[in-house]
């Protein structure tokens, strides 16, 4: 049921475009490890013969269940992690050139002795030549990252930044997101962003089981001036390009607060709206000529959706 909750999600946001953006492309690659559709682009390190990665399904006491039945992608499917070991899974995303902006999400289940084994997530933007952390270089990079729609940050024994993917979780946590928003700006000419997760753990055995992703989805969107909304809550903004004032509005029939962000387009947060209506008006005369990226949240459901806006 949650499969195709998600696969009508992004339908819905697909036909969307089509109705609404003239100038928008989108690409989209869905992983619920429940086939081999696009295993193409997923690679477990051949070269490590104790990389814990598998797809399969959970057999252990607290990884139990996928948060879609039946498979997931986990740090073995039956036994504990091993120590002193290193596992490595990577994926292959295409960018759409121009003005890109790179999404990843994912929901994840973590077991693991605090800060001390851990898990990171890096991305190549050329060709794995360098690597990035998402978590540790998000200021100098542009990124932005939310667990169930919080932010944070921890240092394990190494001083690797590898806030939420160490300790315990209660359950699955819906969900992690990256929005690679200032990728571009940084690396204009990369044509495919290669995604490394890595599970990294000390001499010491826990008996800890360690890391479980699934419903994991890389996409990509580019758009001229007209904005098209990346995420699972569907939003539209008039006029755009804007002069004196915007209205965004976003789907609220429980009446929920809504938390309204804009920013610059280096990352930085400009001005905050909270609001229970399905539509906000935004005062956009202070700024300055240029692009703004917004972004929607709903702080009940941890519904989020990201865009741009153009102000003339």
């Amino acid at each position: 049921m949650k499969k195709c909750t998600l696969f009508l999600l992004f339908l819905a946001i697909l036909s969307f475009t089509a109705r609404s953006q003239k100038e928008t492309k989108m690409y989209m690659d869905f992983f619920t490890f429940d086939d081999s559709t696009h295993y193409y682009n997923l690679i477990i390190d051949p070269f490590n013969h104790n990389n814990d990665w598998q797809t399969g399904q959970p057999q252990k006491t607290f990884f139990n269940q996928a948060a879609s039945l039946p498979n997931v992608l986990i740090t073995d499917t039956v036994g504990y992690y091993k120590p002193s070991n290193t596992s490595v899974v990577t994926f292959f995303s295409p960018t759409l050139g121009y003005g890109f902006w790179p999404v990843v999400e994912f929901y994840y289940e973590f077991d693991s002795d605090s800060l001390l084994d851990y898990g990171k997530i890096e991305v190549s933007p050329d060709h794995g030549q360098t690597w990035i952390d998402i978590v540790k270089d998000a200021n100098v990079h542009g990124f932005s990252w939310y667990v169930n729609g919080s932010l944070g940050g921890q240092l394990c024994n190494n001083g690797d930044s590898v806030y939420p993917f160490t300790g315990r979780t209660s359950g699955w946590y819906y969900y992690f997101r990256s929005d690679l928003y200032n990728f571009y700006y940084q690396f204009p000419s990369a044509d495919t962003i290669i995604y490394r997760f890595s599970f990294i753990s000390d001499a010491i055995q826990t008996n800890k089981e360690g890391w479980m992703i699934d419903n994991l989805f890389f996409y990509d969107w580019w758009e001229g001036i007209t904005p098209h909304t990346a995420g699972d809550l569907i939003t539209s903004v008039s006029p755009n390009p804007v002069n004196a004032e915007m209205t965004i509005r976003f789907m609220n029939p429980s009446k929920d607060m809504i938390r309204i962000e804009l920013f610059d387009s280096k990352g930085t947060k400009i001005s905050t709206l909270n609001t229970t209506s399905d539509h906000a008006k935004v005062n956009t005369q202070p700024l300055f000529a240029g692009m703004y990226l917004y972004k929607v949240m709903n702080l009940k459901t941890q519904q989020i959706s990201t865009g741009r806006l153009i102000r003339e």
